[in-house]
């Protein structure tokens, strides 16, 4: 399902471009910094084993 999604959104941002859409990507590592307290917060919080197996995940999940 994913991988559809991800398929459908790439076409959409092939159209807006086509049609002289200025699509962005920004850089993700200013948020990702930003997100280190939350992270560090959910940790006291979840356990932060728990946050380490999570952002495993996420890692695993953009790499596809």
């Amino acid at each position: 399902m994913r991988r559809a999604i991800m398929a459908e959104e790439a076409d959409q941002i092939s159209k807006m471009e086509k049609a002289g859409v200025k699509v962005t990507r920004p850089d993700l590592a200013p948020f990702r910094a930003a997100m280190k307290p939350a992270y560090e917060r959910i940790g006291k919080y979840a356990g932060e084993e728990n946050v380490k197996d999570f952002m495993k995940y996420v890692e695993e999940a953009r790499k596809k």
